[in-house]
């Protein structure tokens, strides 16, 4: 693959990474604000790390809890 099209095909990549944020930005708007609404202490983040494995598995990433 030549500079031109690993340029084309990394700016492919990039819209599709793009329209699809941009398609999910009223669901993590509302992630943040829910995290921001229940703050928690540094290192005792148990609600937030929750939160964020369930998203994470709904959108259907491998997750491991547990580790921190």
């Amino acid at each position: 693959m030549n500079d031109l099209q690993s340029n084309k095909s990394e700016k492919t990549m990039n819209d599709k990474l793009l329209l699809k944020v941009s398609e999910m930005q009223t669901e993590l708007a509302m992630i943040r604000q829910d995290i921001h609404a229940h703050p928690e202490i540094s290192m005792e983040k148990e609600r937030t790390s929750t939160l964020v494995a369930i998203k994470l598995k709904e959108w259907g990433l491998t997750v491991t809890e547990g580790i921190g």
